[in-house]
């Protein structure tokens, strides 16, 4: 790194990965996978040292228990802890940080409670979502410094297929609608398959139907459509579809997913408040 922290891209040769759970393993997958990063450039930490093995073992990375270690011996350091374990983790390494970029994957977490354990420091904000390892979807991130874009987007575009840049205060929104609804519509189709099984379909043909439906819908859209529009498109004036459609309406079916939405933003939110204190 240079004297002001700034990330010199040539010499960027170390990453740690504190707590490396699922949302960390992906990370070490998707890193080694676009050649982001060498396995052996890449530090990874948790407390269980059998699961460490296996990571050792099948990405060839460092590993350690020694998250103080791990984050005095890298220039990126990528918190994947839990919101409640966040605090202790930052306290253990905050001696251990001198220029390193901290990046945080917990959801919840406002960059202020980071910045009131870490002050001067740089502190990114990335919230990943559950389709990392197929490349999909968008991952936002949110910063407070300025400079670390070109980092930032070197790390995760190609880990998606949009990355973007928002507002801290916008971060809890995009946590449910980039990295959490994927549940949502998981739902619908579960509900489209169990109509399909409860009508002599089998399971596997069911699920086939509504993912490949699925699918078509997605790709026959283009970020330009107006979904209402689509919806007028795909009824037919007093046709078996517009009934189905006009049902969900009185049902307020819209009304119901919204809520469903504002509940895990909510949640979000929650995290913040329980743990910024």
């Amino acid at each position: 790194m240079t004297n002001n922290g700034m990330i010199n891209q040539a010499k960027m040769h170390k990453v740690a990965i504190i707590g490396c759970g699922h949302i960390g393993t992906q990370l070490i997958d998707s890193f080694i996978k676009h050649s982001i990063f060498k396995p052996k450039e890449i530090i990874a930490t948790r407390k269980n040292f059998k699961l460490l093995t296996r990571l050792s073992n099948k990405y060839s990375v460092n590993t350690t228990t020694d998250n103080k270690k791990a984050a005095g011996k890298s220039e990126i350091i990528i918190l994947c802890v839990r919101p409640e374990q966040m605090k202790n983790v930052i306290l253990e390494i905050v001696k251990f940080i001198s220029n390193q970029v901290i990046i945080s994957t917990a959801v919840g977490l406002e960059l202020s409670f980071y910045q009131q354990l870490l002050p001067q420091k740089t502190i990114i904000r990335v919230m990943p979502n559950t389709f990392l390892d197929k490349g999909l979807g968008t991952i936002p991130f949110s910063t407070s410094a300025k400079g670390f874009d070109s980092c930032i987007k070197k790390l995760f575009k190609p880990l998606c297929e949009e990355l973007i840049k928002i507002d801290d205060r916008q971060m809890h929104l995009f946590t449910t609608v980039a990295a959490s609804s994927g549940a949502l519509f998981y739902a619908v189709f579960l509900a489209m398959q169990k109509y399909c099984e409860e009508n002599n379909i089998s399971p596997r043909e069911a699920k086939k139907i509504v993912l490949l439906t699925a699918k078509s819908a997605a790709q026959t859209c283009s970020i330009e459509d107006d979904f209402e529009e689509l919806i007028k498109l795909a009824c037919t004036p007093g046709g078996m579809t517009a009934q189905g459609i006009e049902y969900l309406k009185e049902k307020n079916f819209y009304e119901i997913i919204k809520k469903s939405l504002d509940l895990i933003t909510q949640g979000s939110k929650e995290i913040h408040k329980k743990y910024a204190n």
